[in-house]
Parts: C-alpha cells; sequence; structure tokens
C-alpha cells in the first residue's frame, strides 16, 4: 500500500513539473522567439559571408606495363645477378600507384609546385572569386596582388612569406582529396577551392609535374643502372652472367626509350580536369537550419536556467 502511495505521489509530482515547465516556457515565448529569430538572421548572414567553393577532379590509371616487364626479368635474372654483386630492385604493380599517391601529398612536391606563379598565393591568401574577370581576390592584409608584397602580421614559427611547409598542411587539410577505387586501381584526385579556374589550373599542374618527376627519377636511375651494368660486363667472363646482365640491359635502354617517347609516362588519363561551373558548397540551408535548431536549444535552456537558478 505504502509503495503505491509512493508512486502515485511521485507520479503527481512529475506531471506537476511538467506542467510548471511548460507554464514557464509559454509565459517565455516571445523571449525564445526573439532570440531564436537573432540566431535565424544571424544564421543568414553568416552563410551569405561564406564565398562559394568549387571542385575540379581528374581520373587516371597507373601506367605498370614498363615496371612489370622490368619486374619479369628482375625476378628471372635476380638470383644469377646477384652473383655478380648486382643488387636489383623488386617492386609491383601497387608500388607504382602508391608511388604516384605519395608523392603528390608529399612536402617535396608542394616544395616543387609553389615555384608555379600564382600557386603559393592560391592557396594562402584567396579570398574570394571575380565571376565576371575570372580571377581571384587576394585578402590584402596577408597578400598585396599590386606589389606582389606578402604583408601579413605572423609569429613564429610562421614567417612574411609562407614556406612550403604551411602551404603543404592548407593545401592536404583544406584543398586536396585523392582515393583509389580497389576494384580497377584507377586513382581519383580533386582540388577544392573558391575559385574554379584555380582549381583546374593546379589539377593539370599536378598531372604534367607528376609525370615528369618520375620520368626524371627513372631516368636517371636506368642511367646509372647501365653504367654499372656495362663496368660488370667488362670483368664477367661467365657467359651465363653475360646473358643475364644483356637481358637487363636491353630493359633499362627500354625503360629509357619509354620516357623519351610518351608525355604520359605514368600517369594515364581517363577524364581530364575541367573547370566546375557549379559549385560543390557550402550548403547554406542547412546552415541556417542547424544554426536555428541550435539557436532554439539555447533559447529554451536560457529562459529554463532564468527560472530556476536566477529567481530562486
Amino acid at each position: 500500500m505504502e509503495d503505491n502511495k509512493r508512486l502515485n505521489n511521485d507520479h503527481q509530482y512529475t506531471e506537476i513539473d511538467l506542467v510548471n515547465l511548460f507554464s514557464i516556457l509559454w509565459q517565455s515565448k516571445i523571449k525564445i522567439i526573439l532570440l531564436t529569430s537573432i540566431f535565424a538572421v544571424s544564421s543568414v548572414f553568416y552563410a551569405l559571408s561564406i564565398p562559394n567553393y568549387y571542385n575540379s577532379k581528374v581520373l587516371f590509371n597507373v601506367i605498370q606495363d614498363e615496371q612489370s616487364g622490368f619486374d619479369s626479368l628482375a625476378s628471372q635474372y635476380g638470383g644469377i645477378a646477384s652473383m655478380a654483386g648486382i643488387d636489383i630492385p623488386q617492386t609491383s604493380s601497387k608500388d607504382r600507384s602508391s608511388l604516384v599517391m605519395q608523392t603528390i601529398q608529399s612536402r617535396e612536391f608542394m616544395k616543387h609546385l609553389i615555384t608555379f606563379d600564382g600557386v603559393l598565393e592560391g592557396i594562402i591568401a584567396a579570398k574570394d572569386f571575380d565571376k565576371s574577370s575570372g580571377q581571384i581576390i587576394y585578402d590584402e592584409d596577408i597578400f598585396e596582388p599590386s606589389s606582389g608584397k606578402w604583408t601579413r602580421d605572423v609569429k613564429y614559427p610562421y614567417k612574411q612569406t609562407p614556406s612550403y611547409l604551411e602551404a603543404h598542411e592548407q593545401f592536404v587539410k583544406n584543398m586536396l582529396d585523392i582515393k583509389q577505387d580497389r576494384k580497377s586501381g584507377f586513382i581519383t584526385v580533386s582540388v577544392e577551392h573558391i575559385s574554379p579556374v584555380f582549381a583546374f589550373n593546379l589539377l593539370e599542374i599536378i598531372i604534367e609535374e607528376i609525370n615528369i618527376i618520375i620520368k626524371n627519377h627513372d631516368l636517371k636511375e636506368s642511367t646509372m643502372a647501365i653504367e654499372y651494368l656495362n663496368e660488370q660486363a667488362s670483368i664477367i667472363s661467365s657467359k651465363n652472367l653475360q646473358n643475364s646482365i644483356n637481358n637487363l640491359y636491353e630493359s633499362q635502354l627500354r625503360k629509357q626509350m619509354l620516357s623519351n617517347i610518351r608525355e604520359e609516362y605514368i600517369v594515364n588519363v581517363i577524364d581530364a580536369p575541367f573547370v566546375p561551373e557549379k559549385k560543390t558548397g557550402p550548403t547554406r540551408s542547412i546552415i541556417c537550419i542547424v544554426v536555428t535548431l541550435i539557436g532554439g536549444i539555447l533559447s529554451i535552456l536560457y529562459v529554463l536556467i532564468e527560472s530556476f537558478i536566477f529567481k530562486k
């Protein structure tokens, strides 16, 4: 009996508390509406102040034919060549894809990219985009386009002229997206920026330079390999070893030939970069809805805190 009475009393108190709670909210409805309206209007101004940003993409596959041919020779003659003191590195097709992806995301590659005009300024100082002229509007508190000087006021460890490390951090965190399809092996690279023209130009530079950098690296490597094989051929008398060296020599010559005649040395573009016409963000309606909801919740909490704490 006593337990039933306690349950009834608790239930009654709960009903009284809820009625009291809704009564407080109803009495303060004008205040809640006003506060929520302030958040709603502020969200509109905030959403309109955010510039549009655009996304340019490229789809490509990594060319594996030359490398896989060298891999087969390496596995076939690696044991024999090792007897002559020749160390033949063995790589896989996955290594070539990883090489491209990691190079694009590397700090050294960013150090190379910012040597091109406008790249560093576009990454660090871009503020808005002028659709009529197609030009980037820079934040003059950071960069003065008329004089070409950096005007920003920064503290250590940053410098007035941004370093490639700072540019790399901004680029990888806010602009670059790179992923590989597991089934097909195709790689998609996208660059997001407030200027669709800048996103397109930067993506074209990335694709062109990744081909040049890896091609030059392979040319240098194959030249050194040919010189080394020539030295070994002059001192080795074994016929079997001579045959293996000749085959490796032919492989390196083929590598140099492909490097010199093929423009798309390692990256074969399937879907080229483009100047995007439609923005990818921001979604202003969602920003306004979320901020308004947050404002409504905070307004209700403020009214309740004011009623139960301040007045007591």
